[in-house]
């Protein structure tokens, strides 16, 4: 009995272990509150003028301006339809078990190495190798073999050996069961977000870089339908132009594309040809050998964007890199020439991307999103699958004053708790930012609205001025007080040692 009389003090607001979990939470929130203090979500932060909320029956705000997210995605009936045909018509085995095994290795894909770094990397390891070897005493002609076995070996386990993927009729049906759901819903995503931002932009001509099996032909589709005109497929492998042709054929060989002006080819079109409105470049850029044809390829994209330039890949750190590459290019070109460019989406400014500097002080972690989406039925049936991936859109032009323009892009799940949400967000100042929104200092509507924002989501919210400069903004906007509406949720007892401690961790 007095043993669990003990038991239970520690856990009342009295007890020790109370004050001990108490006493670190406090200070370690009290450390990122100040460490990373907002510059842009301030007290005197409001929903922006161009904020439209949705309420449910109850009154509640369930939907505001800023979701971009979409909810899950699920595939046509008739593209689940054709992909059944084809299957029964090519049986392959063990299809299903293949094409996951596939998906991993794909999944798994780094860039290629340049010449230059490995260059630099054998005599790092040779140099190693070698001042290890002097301490064997060992005939020369056999320590010369030995040594070279182990450079090898040690190159093979250090380096990624990037190989290019030659996709025959069977890998071109791999790949159509492993990654056309997932492809379709990122394309799907980004598409939806330009028309919620953009409402009366309707493109009249696509280009496809790296087509495969034609997702982006199917989500440009789902969205403006006969809209759009003329669909050029770019892809070097011949069988994968053959099924992207039979997907759109119903899986007939004598029926005609159920999608007109669809041109499917293995090269690239000319620049002095035509523009397109959108360029797509979705989950291609792995397969190129090279930084320098990868930039290449990038130059020729945008030498062929009249308004907006996608490019997904996947949600790793070398995904994240090689979109990374992308936007420093398009970027650079627009300082250094009279095409302008922006970033639409998924920053709120065209500064220097904030995240490659986090990763520096840090662990590397990539800026990606996610998507949910329903996989084919005889892969997954009725299971809901969550795709991460990286990507930006680029427009054309100067920074046009459209929906969500200067709005923070929220970069990880929003931290719920009472009283108050945590969010990390990309702001306008090209900084990332730890906001905490309390209802008392924001605000009813702001914080409600961020009670609804899922990662991805744009937070409607504007201050007095949006600037593009950081320098600018540090001036412009006034230094921010301690959050004491948290403090009061802690014992009285507490806040003398909390706020010495706190004192000590940022010291």
């Amino acid at each position: 009995m007095a043993a669990s009389s003990r038991t239970g003090a520690l856990f009342t607001s009295k007890g020790n272990l109370f004050k001990h979990f108490s006493y670190h939470r406090f200070a370690r929130f009290r450390h990122l509150q100040l460490k990373n203090s907002s510059k842009f979500i301030i007290p005197e932060t409001r929903l922006d003028d161009k904020t439209s909320t949705v309420l449910n029956s109850s009154g509640h705000l369930v939907s505001h301006s800023g979701i971009m997210r979409s909810k899950c995605i699920t595939l046509s009936s008739r593209l689940e339809n054709t992909v059944n045909i084809l299957i029964e018509k090519y049986p392959l085995n063990n299809l299903v078990a293949a094409s996951e095994s596939f998906a991993r290795s794909l999944w798994a894909r780094q860039v290629p190495i340049e010449i230059n770094e490995k260059k630099k990397k054998l005599k790092e390891i040779s140099a190693k190798v070698l001042e290890k070897s002097k301490m064997q005493n060992l005939n020369e002609d056999v320590l010369e073999k030995k040594l070279q076995q182990k450079i090898i070996l040690l190159m093979k386990e250090q380096t990624y050996n990037w190989q290019s993927i030659k996709y025959d009729a069977y890998k071109s049906f791999l790949y159509m069961v492993s990654r056309m759901p997932a492809n379709y819903a990122a394309i799907l995503l980004c598409l939806n977000e330009i028309v919620k931002r953009v409402p009366d932009y309707i493109p009249r001509n696509v280009f496809d870089f790296g087509s495969g099996t034609g997702s982006t032909i199917w989500a440009c589709n789902k969205i403006w339908n006969k809209n759009i005109f003329e669909y050029f497929a770019h892809d070097v492998s011949a069988d994968m132009n053959i099924l992207c042709r039979l997907l759109l054929q119903d899986g007939e060989e004598q029926k005609e594309m159920h999608v007109s002006g669809v041109y499917l080819r293995q090269f690239m079109p000319s620049q002095r040809e035509k523009l397109y409105n959108l360029v797509v470049c979705s989950y291609s850029l792995f397969e190129l050998e090279s930084r320098q044809a990868r930039l290449k390829v990038i130059h020729n994209l945008w030498d062929l964007t009249e308004d907006f330039l996608i490019v997904i890949e996947n949600g790793t750190n070398s995904g994240f890199q090689l979109i990374s590459e992308v936007r420093d290019t398009i970027l650079k070109r627009n300082s250094e020439s009279s095409d302008e460019a922006t970033v639409f989406s998924p920053c709120p400014h065209d500064l220097p991307c904030p995240m490659i500097k986090e990763n520096k002080e840090s662990k590397k972690i990539p800026c990606n999103f996610q998507v949910t989406f329903k996989h084919f039925d005889f892969v997954a049936k009725n299971k809901k699958i969550t795709e991460r991936f990286c990507y930006i859109i680029l427009q054309k032009g100067k920074r046009k004053d459209v929906l969500g323009t200067n709005w923070p892009r929220i970069l990880q799940s929003p931290r719920k708790h009472s009283k108050h949400i945590h969010l990390k967000t990309c702001c306008p100042n090209g900084e990332i930012e730890h906001s905490f929104l309390t209802m008392k200092k924001h605000g009813k509507e702001a914080y409600k609205c961020a009670s609804c924002c899922k990662w991805g989501d744009l937070l409607p919210v504007a201050t007095r001025e949006s600037p593009q400069t950081a320098s600018d903004t540090t001036k412009s906007i006034p230094k921010t007080e301690p959050d004491t509406e948290l403090e009061d949720n802690l014992s009285e007892n507490h806040k003398t040692d909390l706020n010495q401690e706190t004192k000590q961790i940022i010291s």
